[in-house]
């Protein structure tokens, strides 16, 4: 019988493609139903009043089998802890989440490990430029220079030294033994790739991947990922989201996603036509949760915790873009239809609203 994964998040479609991609029958319960999400799995959607308390149940409705949970969901551990008591769960626990999650566990372990960090502080800073970054933030939504503490937002958060320079994130697959570097991506986000519209100028925009780097510099995320899957004890995928001023130097560590990531799509699009379904990032993952073997089936293992990354010489360039509305539209096909017409040949739409529907200023509407 094919096996089945269920994929939980606010956004469900490029992980959900990926399981699909590794011969998975997927369910997925997400905040948008989208409908290129809709053509291989099978989809409820919860609403956003809703999100994520009603996940657990909606998960009931659908038939048994391990989940695995994607972007933002991460920022719940007692959703995941409830769905883990009901199904497997293909992803890092709760306890693993809440070390990771916390700013001052991040800065704690990358100083321990010899790692560069950007700084952290839960009072406000009487001087110098930070940042305001809620402890519940996904994609670098709510994040914004941080203001006097008395015009501060009650939700927590804590305060994080900007280190300026672009934005670069790192891909890794783990095991209980290894550790391995599947991609670096660049990353753009809201003000830096101009789109005004969006309310969150540290919003994720876009990235573009996997990057062919020298090799000194593959060896400095290779080493930044297994120095990190040990402190934290991580398995499966997790992505690091970084700032890299100066390539001959490591990159400084801004953020840690145990979870599959927005860049990770670009991996599989890259290896699309290089390698079969199981070695997709999800059927990657996936494997490192259904064996007990040291590594993934399909997966080569070179000697040492930081394993040396796919052969870049051998891998397309990918770009993908999000595209925010910028006003209040009202999409239905026909327009759907005219926003194709800007498409090159190589380009496609994802991440594809099902139409018609009202979609509020500043919001995604497709990628």
């Amino acid at each position: 019988a094919q096996a089945r994964l269920l994929v939980v998040g606010a956004s469900a479609r490029a992980a959900a493609a990926s399981a699909h991609r590794a011969g998975f029958e997927v369910s997925a319960i997400d905040l948008f139903g989208d409908a290129d999400l809709r053509q291989w799995a099978h989809v409820e959607v919860c609403p956003a009043s809703d999100y994520p308390g009603r996940l657990v149940e909606l998960a009931s409705h659908l038939p048994p089998s391990p989940f695995c949970y994607v972007g933002g969901l991460e920022n719940s551990p007692q959703v995941i802890a409830t769905l883990a008591t009901q199904r497997p769960l293909f992803g890092n626990p709760p306890s693993v989440l809440a070390r990771c999650r916390d700013p001052v566990s991040l800065v704690d372990a990358a100083i321990r490990s010899g790692l560069p960090v950007a700084a952290v502080r839960r009072q406000p800073p009487a001087n110098g430029q930070w940042l305001w970054k809620p402890l519940d933030s996904c994609g670098g939504q709510h994040i914004r220079p941080a203001r006097p503490a008395s015009r501060e937002p009650s939700r927590p958060g804590v305060y994080q030294k900007l280190v300026e320079g672009p934005a670069y994130s790192g891909a890794y697959l783990a095991t209980p033994h290894e550790s391995r570097l599947l991609a670096v991506c660049r990353q753009f986000t809201v003000s830096d790739f101009g789109c005004g519209h969006s309310p969150h100028p540290f919003g994720f925009a876009a990235s573009n991947g996997p990057l062919v780097l020298p090799a000194a510099a593959m060896r400095h995320w290779a080493e930044m990922g297994a120095k990190l899957r040990m402190e934290f004890g991580l398995r499966g995928v997790f992505g690091v989201e970084t700032i890299w001023p100066d390539p001959g130097l490591p990159p400084t560590i801004v953020e840690l996603n145990p979870r599959f990531t927005a860049s990770m799509e670009l991996v599989d699009l890259s290896r699309a036509g290089l390698a079969g379904p199981s070695d997709s990032v999800l059927g990657l993952h996936s494997a490192c949760f259904e064996s007990s073997a040291p590594w993934p089936k399909n997966a080569e293992q070179p000697p040492g915790d930081a394993l040396a990354p796919v052969d870049a010489g051998a891998i397309a360039l990918f770009g993908k873009t999000v595209l925010y509305a910028p006003a209040k539209i009202w999409l239905d096909n026909e327009r759907l239809m005219r926003l194709g017409e800007v498409l090159q040949p190589h380009e496609f739409f994802a991440d594809v609203p099902r139409v018609p529907q009202r979609i509020p200023s500043g919001q995604p509407v497709l990628t």
